[in-house]
């Protein structure tokens, strides 16, 4: 729940935005041992990371609740289109509307957001821009030739994503930060698959299943941070189909699928709260 604050006369609309009491969303989305680590943390930083997961987690409950009533009111029309694919309208009246297919919206936005709370758990506690860093180290730049100078920025961009690269601390989070039974819950959801003119193949199960776990893990990660990447930037609304389908019409590349039955949010809000238990206990023996 939230309060809306503003001043009197200010046509412009509520200002800001608070949550009444952050205490009990973080005990309810995150649990009554990262709540006291919180109430005992003295890292800003880091307190207002963890406010700010736990307040998006209470937003996706929210809409989740909503997808709910959308798919229960939602009325189906199944039509066969050409090589036996089916297109799925969906419409549900409310209130005059047509709210028909928002649960897939809710669905997308849902993936979206889980992920935007390991990018912030992973973030830097400052952020350098790659221009300010550059003239940082501006005398390595001078009496250098294009070729020298060439070689020296593909070092430095190696460089500067190694301190401050979001998609290598977002990998960072599955490959090391988690414990392995977490990651062996991870390696037995999801999984990366190839599609050559819209066919999974069974070679294509084959060599995800000859992969190590560390493999595995990375290549996971990196699809879902491009699932993140692409939200944000270009508005594609992804979805998670299960692995037992085998085709994926018109389609071709890589493509992560669901083992399971889309448990994939459970297991993000799993990732979630270790990666939070881990930095604040981090923190709290930095303290010490």
């Amino acid at each position: 729940m939230s309060n809306l604050e503003f001043r009197k006369f200010d046509w412009n609309g509520p200002k800001k935005v608070q949550t009444p009491n952050i205490e009990e969303d973080i005990n309810n989305f995150l649990g009554s041992e990262i709540l006291e680590k919180w109430k005992k943390s003295i890292n800003t930083n880091l307190r207002e990371k963890i406010v700010f997961v736990a307040e998006r987690l209470d937003f996706i409950s929210h809409q989740k609740s909503i997808a709910m009533i959308v798919r229960r009111k939602s009325k189906q029309t199944i039509k066969k289109l050409e090589n036996n694919i089916l297109q799925v309208n969906y419409e549900c009246k409310i209130f005059g509307h047509n709210y028909g297919g928002l649960q897939f919206d809710i669905e997308a936005l849902d993936y979206y957001l889980h992920l935007s709370c390991i990018d912030a758990i992973q973030s830097q506690p400052t952020y350098n821009s790659a221009f300010k860093w550059l003239k940082e180290n501006i005398e390595r730049y001078t009496n250098k030739t294009s070729t020298e100078l060439t070689e020296i920025f593909k070092q430095d961009e190696t460089s500067y994503n190694d301190l401050y690269g979001l998609r290598k601390n977002f990998i960072k989070a599955f490959v090391e930060d988690i414990s392995s039974v977490l990651q062996d819950r991870i390696c037995d959801t999801l999984i990366v698959v190839k599609a050559k003119k819209g066919e999974v193949t069974k070679e294509s199960f084959e060599d995800w299943n000859k992969r190590t776990k560390k493999e595995k893990l990375k290549k996971i990660a990196d699809k879902l941070y491009e699932l993140r990447s692409l939200f944000t930037h270009k508005n594609i609304r992804s979805f998670l189909p299960v692995s037992t389908l085998i085709s994926i019409p018109n389609l071709d590349g890589e493509y992560l699928l669901c083992k399971k039955f889309n448990p994939m949010d459970l297991l993000l809000d799993d990732i979630i709260k270790e990666l939070c238990f881990n930095v604040l206990q981090k923190d709290e023996m930095l303290e010490k």
